[in-house]
């Protein structure tokens, strides 16, 4: 339970969430951490694999228009990289071709007389 003094001092707040409970692995959660360290972000609890809480001190808004334009300091979905999107669709897309390859070869198989 939050008390309202936390929240009455010099600090802001945010949480960031993942879609797919990416923040169990180990590179989407060092990615997130660099990325929000950024913008004066830091964590202050990680409620589960698709939740992060992070403080900054009020003051850091000062540098925000500063900050590489990919880095929005007030985002709260996390997003993974495009590569490890492409690497996903890539390792579904041979899983299946190989399925499909199997099931057609055990058919031939299956078919020849003997």
């Amino acid at each position: 339970m939050y008390t309202r003094h936390p929240f009455e001092n010099n600090w802001e707040y945010k949480i960031v969430r993942a879609r797919n409970n990416e923040f169990r692995y180990r590179h989407h959660l060092d990615a997130l951490l660099q990325q929000e360290a950024l913008a004066g972000w830091e964590i202050v609890e990680k409620y589960n694999d698709s939740q992060i809480r992070f403080k900054r001190p009020r003051s850091a808004r000062t540098w925000d228009g500063d900050l590489p334009p990919h880095i929005d300091p007030y985002r709260t979905i996390y997003h993974p990289s495009a590569q490890s999107s492409d690497l996903q669709l890539i390792v579904l897309t041979m899983s299946l071709i190989i399925i499909v390859l199997v099931i057609a070869t055990l058919g031939i198989l299956a078919s020849l007389p003997g």
